[in-house]
């Protein structure tokens, strides 16, 4: 979804990775929203959970204002629930791209008008 709309992404393999990912190409920005604005992530994932990498973004002045978009197999109340305790900015159930890319540009959108 990403690609067709021709948004620059990276990509990691679980939370741990993601958040050692921002920590690096964060690190020689004055914000880490300058080069990672948004961070779509799955709930679940080995070695650190969406719910998890979420609160470390959170937990860290530096991360804190990134736009967090979880993005979810899992349906449900309760799974919203515990996103936006973590600190989500927004909770979606995987497979519907057209609402994917548009979460995606609305939170782009958002950070573009913080700056």
């Amino acid at each position: 979804a990403l690609e067709e709309l021709g948004i620059p992404y990276l990509l990691a393999k679980d939370g741990r990775e993601a958040l050692d990912l921002i920590r690096k190409q964060s690190e020689s920005h004055t914000s880490a929203t300058d080069v990672i604005p948004v961070v779509i992530s799955d709930i679940e994932m080995p070695e650190m959970d969406g719910y998890q990498l979420t609160r470390e973004l959170r937990a860290n002045n530096s991360y804190r204002n990134i736009y967090i978009l979880l993005h979810t197999s899992l349906d449900g109340q309760v799974n919203s629930e515990q996103a936006q305790a973590a600190g989500a900015n927004k909770t979606l159930t995987k497979f519907i791209p057209e609402l994917l890319a548009t979460e995606v540009i609305k939170g782009l959108d958002t950070m573009a008008h913080q700056g």
